[in-house]
């Protein structure tokens, strides 16, 4: 018992049950982990190109204007006249005609709209950082035509970012920086073409970029609040069914260590159908193997045991018949198939006389053999006369 109770000490170690609740939320927050990570990506991507497609859209959809639709002067008489040209025409002017233009209600009215057209894409609450129109000069070169902020503004493209292009009009990522302050944006342009078709200018729109990686940050921190969630309710749950799952297993552990203890009469019962059942059904069939093997062990020592009686008890027996005159004396004993109680004995007694002893004891075995053992002992004492 106490060689059981040691092994159990030395094996004993986590419990199944906690094992499985372990490795179900090692699994769990494994694969939180990685599909947080893969979905948070996935969804980043899509959303910074949904963001470039939106910008190249607008873009297009308001390069559709003609270019001098978005010069200061457009609408009114100045139209399509450079600041030098309208200086010149200004000179010509006598006092009265120039008080009376740049009185002009309706062209202060039209300029005012025209200053402002730009800045009515950056609205307050919307990503919209800037936007400006731009003329293609006779070298290349790009000559701003309007724009809705005032002093420099600079756009670095990403070295890692590239043209991503939605029919004519395309977007990338860069680097924004106006007014000293610098964002990550998203600058969607498309062509401005004139009445043949030539691009003339481009128009661009600046989208702020940044509250992309802010909801991607956002949804990372939400699948990890999520992960242990899910951890903690997988870690008890896989607790609860190892618990379970394990119940049989335990039983037939206990069951165990009653047979281990010399208890072969103990009966296993199986718990379940499983596996763990039908190892509880073999492990009782093999404790009622040892147990016939212990009866039948306990029957050949028993028997051996008589077999050496019966071995002694032969020795008991005569070996040579006296002469007694007038008559013919002889013994036989044949060894029966098991210890029995039959015996014959020849005792020479005084004066010459000879007494025959003839036995027979009820049943078998070593009791019967001990009774005929003790009754030819009574007869040589009596024969003695002591």
């Amino acid at each position: 018992m106490s060689s059981v109770q040691k092994t159990d000490r030395k094996l004993r170690g986590l419990p199944v049950a906690a094992k499985l609740a372990l490795f179900l939320a090692g699994g769990v927050a494994a694969f939180m982990i990685i599909f947080g990570f893969v979905l948070g990506r996935f969804l980043g991507d899509t959303v910074r190109d949904q963001v470039r497609r939106t910008a190249a859209e607008a873009a297009r959809a308001a390069s559709r204007a003609d270019l001098d639709t978005w010069t200061r002067n457009f609408g009114t008489e100045d139209q399509g006249l450079s600041p030098q040209e309208i200086f010149d025409k200004n000179q010509k002017k006598t006092g009265f005609d120039m008080r009376l233009y740049e009185q002009d209600e309706a062209r202060i009215a039209q300029l005012e709209w025209n200053t402002g057209r730009l800045q009515r894409f950056v609205t307050e609450g919307s990503n919209v950082l800037a936007a400006d129109v731009t003329r293609f000069g006779p070298n290349g070169e790009r000559l701003l035509v309007a724009a809705s902020y005032e002093g420099g503004l600079e756009f670095a493209p990403l070295a890692s970012s590239r043209d991503v292009t939605y029919g004519d009009a395309y977007a990338r990522d860069g680097l924004f920086r106006a007014g000293g302050v610098s964002y990550y944006a998203i600058r969607g342009a498309a062509p401005i073409r004139d009445v043949d078709g030539k691009p003339v200018g481009e128009f661009a729109i600046y989208i702020v970029a940044g509250a992309v990686d802010e909801a991607v940050s956002s949804f990372d921190l939400a699948v990890t609040y999520a992960a242990g969630v899910f951890i903690l309710l997988g870690t008890a749950l896989a607790f609860v069914l190892g618990r379970i799952i394990t119940k049989p297993l335990r039983l037939l552990q206990d069951d165990i260590r009653i047979v281990a203890s010399g208890d072969l009469e103990h009966h296993t019962k199986p718990h379940s159908k499983d596996e763990i059942g039908e190892l509880a059904r073999t492990f009782d069939h093999m404790t009622r193997s040892l147990q016939e093997a212990r009866e039948s062990e306990r029957e050949a020592a028993a028997s051996r045991h008589e077999m050496a009686v019966a071995a002694e008890v032969v020795t008991l027996f005569p070996q040579h018949m006296p002469h007694v005159a007038g008559f013919d004396a002889g013994g036989l004993h044949e060894d029966p198939p098991s210890l029995g109680g039959d015996y014959y004995d020849v005792v020479e007694m005084p004066g010459g006389r000879v007494g025959f002893l003839s036995v027979a004891a009820s049943g078998s075995g070593v009791p019967a053999a001990m009774v005929t053992s003790m009754a030819r002992s009574f007869l040589r004492v009596v024969a003695s006369g002591e």
